[in-house]
């Protein structure tokens, strides 16, 4: 089943590419690209770039969205792939690890959290429970994983002090840095 999805959206593809070619007269290939917040910010830029370089002809339209959007705008037809900060298991879609990264409490630089890092014992995440937390919207890929978390470490969200949710990276960076 996997041999004809690839099939299919490669059959759907050429059909695109030929239609732009027999219209426009040009030979570059459009591929249309979701990706979730942090995958277009922080890998996507470098992906383009190294891709563009093997690839010439390939152009890119890409959308950023939260990782829910980005996997139903694959599943509608909108976009030819997406990347995303999370797998849903969607049997409709296949999805293939590319990169992984790890999760991190970020905090301002204050005396607290400054004293917090140079305690004796590890830091948990309940010396942070009572702490202002910033959390993503609802269908990013990093609130889900966060949620995972929570949910493996017996905590309810409810009992989080949640001051804000964003979704846009720089506001989300300046409100830390601004405590």
């Amino acid at each position: 089943m996997v041999y004809q999805l690839y099939d299919s959206a490669f059959r759907i593809l050429d059909i695109r590419n030929n239609l732009l070619e027999n219209f426009t007269g040009s030979r570059k290939q459009i591929i249309d690209l979701a990706a979730s917040t942090i995958p277009s910010s922080y890998l996507l830029p470098e992906l383009l770039a190294g891709f563009g370089r093997m690839y010439p002809d390939v152009y890119f339209h890409s959308w950023q969205t939260d990782s829910s959007d980005a996997i139903n705008r694959v599943l509608d037809g909108t976009v030819d792939l997406a990347l995303t900060g999370q797998n849903t298991g969607d049997d409709s879609c296949v999805f293939i690890p590319f990169c992984q990264d790890n999760m991190v409490i970020a905090t301002p630089v204050n005396d607290h959290y400054l004293n917090l890092k140079q305690k004796e014992q590890p830091v948990v995440f309940q010396d942070f429970i009572k702490d202002p937390v910033i959390i993503r919207e609802k269908g990013s890929g990093t609130k889900k994983e966060m949620d995972i978390f929570l949910e493996n470490a017996g905590i309810e969200p409810s009992s989080l002090n949640v001051v804000a949710r964003m979704n846009d990276l720089e506001s989300i960076k300046k409100s830390i840095v601004n405590g």
